[in-house]
């Protein structure tokens, strides 16, 4: 799961302010990830998930098989994928991105 798209969660996304910690001392949040938790969107505006809300976020993506009103019973249907909000289509573009270490 290290490999999710951060952005799109609550986690820090500073790795600036990584790399500077202590290493002995507790861990802070960043600035910036204290103002991501608290408006609950991320830089874009776009809401901010867990992984749970995440993983789920897809499921309202279908494919619906239509037919037109007043269509006779022998007649033919089409399907009709319903269109990714800005949300999904940003968690998709985070995840298309995403490169595997190789062992």
């Amino acid at each position: 799961m290290e490999h999710v798209p951060r952005p799109a969660l609550f986690n820090d996304d500073d790795i600036h302010a990584k790399r500077h910690r202590e290493a002995v001392a507790s861990a802070r949040r960043s600035s910036a990830a204290r103002r991501k938790v608290a408006g609950r969107t991320t830089e874009e505006g776009l809401p901010i998930h867990s992984i749970q809300t995440l993983l789920a976020e897809p499921s309202t993506i279908v494919c619906n098989t239509c037919r037109r009103q007043g269509a006779t019973a022998d007649e033919g249907t089409f399907d009709m994928d319903t269109t990714p909000n800005p949300f999904q289509r940003k968690v998709f573009h985070l995840l298309s991105i995403i490169t595997l270490p190789r062992e």
